[in-house]
Order: structure tokens, then C-alpha cells, then sequence
């Protein structure tokens, strides 16, 4: 796998240790229909694409509640390791790489990220004084943003 694959699946995979459906639903968007007869096609047909932005949009929304598990639980984790595997082997699949490298490398970035982004986020609030949410707003722009940024890099 060359480094800019690489990159674009550690990107994406840390967007996904922070929230888990924004990384293939801004994977999706961005590979678009050019795809041809690979993985990557599943993921980003228009159904697909239209199915993780509203799972996007409903976990942005159910981070905030109170009774919304942490994200290094167990299942929460597993399934943020799932979502950056995912969208490293569709950016890797998509350039012609190994799925199964692009599979680690974007689930290795979402486990770290999980913890880290935790952490920042709960120290931010400490350090701050500011409210869990409002916090928690603040890390969905990072995360749209910083994943927009992958993303329109797999576009390239």
C-alpha cells in the first residue's frame, strides 16, 4: 500500500474512533459511483451513501444523551474498530490496494483514536468548565471536519 492510501485509511479510521458512521458515510460520499466492480461499489451506492448519513446524523444526536455508553465499551469499541476497518479496505480497494492492509491500518487508527479522543474530549470539559455536550458538539465539527479532509483526499 503506498503512504497516501495509508494516510487516507488512518484518517478515516481515526474519524471513525470518534464517531463511528461519519467515516463510511464521508467514505461513501466521496467514492461516489465511479467504482467499478469492487467492495468500494457496495458502500458507495446512493443507497448506502443516504443509510449512513442518517446513522451519522441519529449518532451525533445520541452521543449527547446521558445514558449513551462510552465509547471504549466494549461493544461501542467493536463496532468503531468495525466502522475503521471498513472504510480502510474501501479507500485501500478503491486505489487498487490491499483491502486487508487498508482493513488494519484504518482499525488500528479508530482503536486509538477511542481512547485519545475520550480522553480529550473529558479533559477539554475539565480544563474548561464547559458542559459534556457542548463539548461534545465541538468534537462532531473536528470530526466533520477532519473527515471531510480524508475524505476529499480518496476523492483525488
Amino acid at each position: 500500500m503506498d503512504t497516501p492510501t495509508a494516510l487516507s485509511a488512518a484518517a478515516l479510521g481515526w474519524v471513525a474512533g470518534m464517531r463511528s458512521m461519519t467515516a463510511p458515510a464521508l467514505t461513501a460520499a466521496a467514492l461516489g459511483s465511479r467504482q467499478r466492480q469492487t467492495p468500494a461499489r457496495q458502500l458507495s451506492s446512493p443507497l448506502a451513501q443516504r443509510l449512513f448519513a442518517f446513522a451519522a446524523a441519529g449518532e451525533m444526536v445520541g452521543d449527547k444523551l446521558p445514558m449513551t455508553p462510552s465509547r471504549t465499551d466494549a461493544m461501542p469499541l467493536a463496532g468503531r474498530i468495525g466502522s475503521g476497518a471498513l472504510v480502510g479496505a474501501a479507500v485501500a480497494a478503491a486505489r487498487g490496494h490491499s483491502r486487508i492492509g487498508g482493513a488494519l491500518v484504518g482499525s488500528a487508527a479508530a482503536l486509538a483514536s477511542s481512547f485519545v479522543m475520550e480522553r480529550a474530549r473529558a479533559r477539554v470539559g475539565e480544563a474548561t468548565g464547559t458542559p459534556d455536550p457542548v463539548v461534545a458538539v465541538a468534537e462532531d465539527v473536528l470530526t466533520v471536519v477532519v473527515g471531510s479532509a480524508a475524505a476529499g483526499a480518496v476523492r483525488r
